[in-house]
C-alpha cells in the first residue's frame, strides 16, 4: 500500500475531510485518497470521521425532505 502524500503531524484540514466523505457516500473515493485518509485516520481516530460522517447524513436527509415538500406543495398535494 502507498504511503499517505501528506507530512506526519499535519492534518487534514475541515474541507477536505468533508470531500473525502461526500466522495465515499458516493462510491467514488480513488486509492491515493483512501491511503492519506487511512493514514490520518491511524493519527486522529475515527472521531471527526464520525462527527462529519453523522452531520453530512442528517444534512442530506432533511435535504431530500426539504424536496419532497416543495414538490408536494407544488404539486398541490
Amino acid at each position: 500500500m502507498k504511503q499517505a502524500e501528506h507530512p506526519a503531524g499535519k492534518k487534514i484540514g475541515i474541507a477536505r475531510l468533508v470531500w473525502s466523505l461526500v466522495a465515499a457516500f458516493c462510491g467514488i473515493q480513488n486509492q491515493e485518497n483512501h491511503d492519506r485518509d487511512t493514514s490520518h485516520l491511524e493519527e486522529v481516530g475515527f472521531l471527526p470521521y464520525i462527527i462529519t460522517g453523522v452531520v453530512l447524513t442528517v444534512l442530506f436527509v432533511l435535504t431530500v425532505y426539504l424536496v419532497v415538500q416543495i414538490i408536494l406543495r407544488l404539486a398541490g398535494i
